[in-house]
């Protein structure tokens, strides 16, 4: 049988090592972060850098996954400027993951949470129609400062993994939806979840192994520091990452709210600000008549529920500037994200966050009043 290969997606630097310490041996594993964390262990783990707040860039890591394994633990883009939510920085991610695995044909997404979004993140992954299966647990450890308790401390008084098959009965959007309820009991503050996440993927690679030797596992192979990269703040380029939520009227959609934000800007910026569309679907926006931001509108990228503009020029970006600028409606087509990723601006940083960057803020919060308003 031809081995399979699990991707691991998110997590802190414990959580990652820790994962990757018990479920390589359920074969390849592939780790896909932002930022680089481990070594090379052998050729059996492969470290993809990766900006997975980008769909295009997922698709292109998750080619040859059979399984993912997305823990739901903050995982934040390494941009200079990070202009979102916390929730709503996860909501893209599962977007991302889902719709990256379908296109891969992937087998499986498990996904692990410990927090009060995991019913959020779970409607997003099974949205698209592939098996999900959700752990849950009260309380998702594996942060830096966590001190993992001995072998003495650990006493496992109960796991208990139920299947909910009423719940998958009851939509049909979760039809696909393996939910794996999981408590683990124990005489310490909290427990690791890597053990039972260990025991889904060995059992969906049809590979079973016992949970105590996973657990035994899990706790005697810490990882070392040669695994844990030092992690100094250090930016290869002064980008900008902002991702907004706005709930949509209904029967609207994702090209709706890009044209409708065009629009708007003009209507509210006038006489100072004002928008305009060449035929070749260039947007320029002009302030007091200079050409400060200009995007193209990307037909390779957009569908009905996705609209992508490419940051093109003005007198606010950079040169040859890979900013984009994206409208995507997730959770039921009912929520639009509104993203602008990759972005450089080209006031000098100390500046832009003091100006520019606080007056977006200030726009998209009126813009969310605005769509509110609409019938």
């Amino acid at each position: 049988m031809k081995e399979k290969t699990v991707a691991i997606i998110g997590g802190t630097d414990a959580t990652i090592c820790n994962l990757l310490n018990c479920v390589h041996k359920s074969g390849k594993v592939l780790v896909i972060s932002e930022r680089n964390i481990i070594e090379e262990e052998g050729g059996r783990i492969t470290w993809r850098e990766t900006n997975v707040f980008s769909l295009t860039d997922l698709k292109r890591a998750l080619k040859g996954v059979d399984v993912v394994v997305f823990v739901n633990q903050w995982e934040r883009p390494t941009a200079r400027l990070i202009q979102a939510e916390n929730e709503d920085l996860n909501v893209m991610l599962a977007d991302n993951i889902a719709q990256a695995a379908v296109l891969n044909g992937l087998d499986q997404i498990v996904c692990v949470s410990g927090d009060r979004q995991g019913q959020e993140i779970e409607h997003v992954l099974t949205s698209y129609g592939i098996d999900v299966t959700t752990v849950q647990f009260g309380r998702l450890v594996g942060a830096k400062k966590r001190k993992h308790p001995s072998r003495k401390e650990l006493v496992y008084k109960e796991v208990m993994i139920e299947t909910n098959l009423e719940r998958q009965k009851r939509s049909k959007s979760t039809r696909h939806l393996k939910k794996m309820w999981v408590r683990v009991t124990t005489n310490t503050a909290s427990a690791s979840p890597e053990p039972i996440i260990s025991t889904i993927v060995h059992s969906l690679l049809s590979q079973p192994i016992r949970l105590a030797q996973l657990i035994d596992m899990s706790l005697s192979n810490v990882a070392t520091k040669k695994q844990i990269a030092k992690q100094a703040i250090t930016y290869q380029k002064s980008d900008v990452c902002s991702i907004q939520r706005i709930q949509l009227p209904e029967h609207r959609d994702a090209s709706w709210a890009a044209n409708r934000y065009i629009d708007w800007l003009e209507e509210v910026g006038s006489p100072f600000l004002r928008t305009m569309t060449s035929k070749n679907k260039e947007t320029t926006i002009y302030l007091f008549r200079i050409p400060v931001l200009r995007f193209m509108h990307s037909e390779e990228h957009s569908d009905n529920g996705r609209m992508v503009f490419h940051i093109s020029g003005g007198l606010f970006a950079k040169k040859h500037n890979k900013g984009y600028i994206e409208f995507r409606q997730v959770i039921n087509h009912q929520t639009c994200i509104i993203a602008i990723q990759e972005y450089e601006p080209s006031l000098p940083w100390f500046l832009y966050v003091r100006t520019q960057a606080t007056v977006h803020e200030v726009v998209m919060a009126l813009f969310r009043m605005h769509v509110q308003k609409q019938k």
